[in-house]
């Protein structure tokens, strides 16, 4: 995406001087890394990295962490005016994680459900199965709120146009 506003890039660079936490994402974005997390809180949006003239941020996570990330650059256009150019990308394991886990599931637990549970009737599986796919819906739907969450934020903090 691509967006102009009327900012100089310096400006836009102590934005992310004061909305940033440096580190790497790779530490960030496991979620067993968060006991970790839990009592190094931060006031600040976003943890990534950010250079000269390109920066690479998720959102800072307390308990459930952010399946993206934003990956772009900004360069100054005019005199007063800078344009940013960035995209949400997946954030890596997590992402998938919540994307196939439910998907990985489903099949798991029928087999378990049929050579276990030798009086299951088919309203079982139905019932069952209707619950599960249920999740699969909601971690879509979760992810989907995210992401969206995400892009909001970052065009809050930085005032970037809608």
């Amino acid at each position: 995406m691509k967006s102009t506003f009327e900012v100089d890039s310096k400006k836009f660079n102590e934005f992310l001087k004061v909305n940033v936490e440096r580190g790497t994402l790779h530490t960030k974005r496991y979620s067993l890394n968060i006991v970790f997390f839990i009592f190094t809180k931060t006031e600040k949006k976003f943890f990534g990295m950010n250079g000269k003239n390109k920066f690479e941020i998720t959102e800072t996570f307390e308990y459930f962490p952010n399946m993206y990330r934003i990956s772009g650059d900004y360069k100054l256009k005019s005199n007063n005016q800078t344009e940013v150019n960035y995209e949400l990308l997946p954030l890596g394991f997590v992402y998938h994680w919540f994307k196939f886990m439910p998907l990985a599931v489903i099949p798991l637990f029928n087999l378990i459900l049929c050579f276990q549970v030798k009086s299951a009737s088919y309203k079982d599986f139905v019932i069952a199965n209707s619950i599960m796919i249920c999740f699969v819906f909601f971690s879509c739907f979760y992810m989907w709120l995210k992401k969206r969450k995400l892009e909001n934020i970052f065009k809050e903090v930085f005032e970037i146009e809608k």
